[in-house]
């Protein structure tokens, strides 16, 4: 018997990458597909021209084996703000490091920062072209004292002795799954390298590198503040540790040099990704990434 397997390319929607794994959403069914990154053609130094929501093209054989490779659109439209030659930094400088700076809402803070002339260094798994700097994390295979002691020597080498006048950590992503679901082990150890290891990192840059008036703030959650979380127990755990870090930090002897320690609770963020999970939804009940850039902004410049 003749079996007859067709070739077939797919439009799917960058979401995010971790580790060695790409995580595309398919823009008829929404059904989320997870791609090696070696699976992508060419170089892996494509990685870095990776954007959120970029059509990627997806090229699998029907009806089986499946996925095969993934790749790039032969074109992209790229938004610089601007190309400059990097100057001196001076006393006179505002610094502010947003780690996710790559997010839907870590690039509306990126935005907004420069917009207000400040040096923004940006940290992500991709360049920010509108940061002054990007500090490009590798992956989660490191160890979290491997990545957070390589970042924060990075920082401190792009403020070349200088201090930062705010960190900022609104790196994350959701998760969902109960105890039961195939997933609920992966998506909770997901949950905890997004949220929890990026804040623990955060608040190591800021021991060592915030001024003493400087502004450190972490992104927690609503639903991990009211309760459980039986839907996305990873995630409600990982918030739930942030929420933890925030109160630690604040109390003496944390090793925070500074007293000005926050942390934001979004209930559901209007990003492009959300919108595309949740087409259906009610999109004027949520929070615009613009209003918690200009009040994280606020906050940094008091």
């Amino acid at each position: 018997m003749l079996e007859v397997l067709l070739l077939v390319q797919n439009q799917y929607q960058y979401l995010y990458s971790d580790g060695d794994t790409a995580h595309l959403l398919n823009m008829q069914t929404y059904e989320e597909l997870t791609m090696n990154i070696n699976m992508l053609e060419s170089s892996k130094d494509k990685l870095l021209y990776l954007e959120d929501n970029m059509e990627e093209i997806v090229q699998s054989l029907e009806p089986e084996p499946g996925p095969l490779s993934w790749r790039l659109p032969a074109r992209h439209t790229y938004k610089v703000k601007s190309l400059v030659d990097r100057i001196a930094k001076d006393r006179g400088t505002t610094y502010v490091t947003v780690y996710g700076g790559c997010g839907a809402l870590g690039t509306s803070i990126v935005k907004l920062f420069k917009k207000h002339a400040w040096k923004v260094v940006s940290i992500d798994f991709s360049i920010n072209p509108d940061a002054d700097d990007s500090v490009v994390v590798p992956d989660h295979s490191q160890t979290l004292n491997d990545q957070g002691t390589r970042i924060s020597a990075d920082i401190g080498d792009l403020l070349s002795g200088s201090k930062a006048d705010a960190v900022l950590c609104v790196a994350g992503g959701w998760q969902g799954g109960n105890a039961a679901s195939s997933s609920f082990l992966s998506n909770a150890e997901l949950s905890l390298k997004q949220s929890v290891n990026t804040s623990l990192i955060a608040a190591h840059i800021a021991a060592h590198h915030l001024k003493p008036s400087g502004l450190l703030a972490l992104t927690g959650a609503v639903p991990a503040q009211q309760g459980g979380t039986p839907g996305m127990i990873g995630y409600g755990m990982a918030k739930a540790a942030v929420h933890h870090l925030v109160a630690s930090l604040a109390m003496d002897g944390s090793g925070i040099p500074s007293p000005r320690i926050v942390g934001i609770l979004p209930q559901t963020l209007d990003t492009p990704g959300n919108r595309s999970a949740m087409p259906k939804a009610d999109f004027s009940s949520w929070t615009p990434l613009d209003t918690v850039a200009e009040l994280l902004y606020n906050w940094a410049s008091d």
